[in-house]
């Protein structure tokens, strides 16, 4: 719903930014057209590949305090094309940063898990998707998450892809060449009970 909102606010500015009198610029209706046009590339980008790919989370209906709580995360390639995805800030590459959204109760649980610092990625950091197929992969939630009972607990991947390709010979890409864009998907609610 936020990258829906995301993308309506980026519109409104390109409009506005082009119905500006450019003679009101005296002489700097080249940075307006430059940032037009960075902005209308990056929805463009984000619109044609969250036609091509969502992710989906799934999980039991409660889960028992001090027990792990093992939720699938899930990529599908909704296109024809086959696609390959850098896996970092992904569950394919573990718990390695803040990419899930969990809240419990209406309290923020916050991630206690360690923080990556990355190099350059190599071609076995990216993950192949065929056309119209999808890749699972499974993450305990409790290694980094300290979550107590409750009666409802919201869990919602971050939804950030930080490079991605149609081509697996132009994988890896150097980091200033990714192409980073937001995905939309689904989410998952279960509860916690003491036993």
């Amino acid at each position: 719903m936020l990258d829906k909102f995301r993308i309506l606010f980026l519109y409104l500015i390109i409009i506005t930014l082009l119905s500006i009198n450019k003679q009101d610029l005296k002489g700097s209706e080249w940075i307006v057209d430059q940032q037009v046009e960075k902005i209308s590339m990056g929805i463009n980008k984000e619109m044609l590949f969250n036609n091509k790919i969502k992710y989906q989370l799934h999980a039991d209906d409660s889960y028992v305090r001090d027990n792990p709580i093992i939720i699938n995360f899930t990529l599908h390639n909704l296109s024809n094309e086959h696609l390959w995805v850098l896996t970092w800030y992904t569950p394919f590459e573990g718990l390695k940063g803040k990419i899930f959204h969990i809240t419990c109760d209406g309290k923020e649980i916050p991630y206690e898990g360690p923080m990556m610092k990355r190099g350059q990625p190599v071609k076995s950091d990216y993950i192949h998707i065929e056309p119209g197929s999808f890749v699972s992969t499974k993450v305990d939630l409790s290694s980094v998450y300290k979550i107590r009972p409750s009666q409802s607990c919201i869990v919602e991947f971050k939804g950030r892809i930080y490079d991605f390709t149609t081509s697996g010979d132009l994988t890896p890409k150097r980091s200033e060449e990714h192409q980073m864009v937001n995905i939309t998907g689904t989410g998952v609610t279960f509860r916690v009970i003491d036993t």
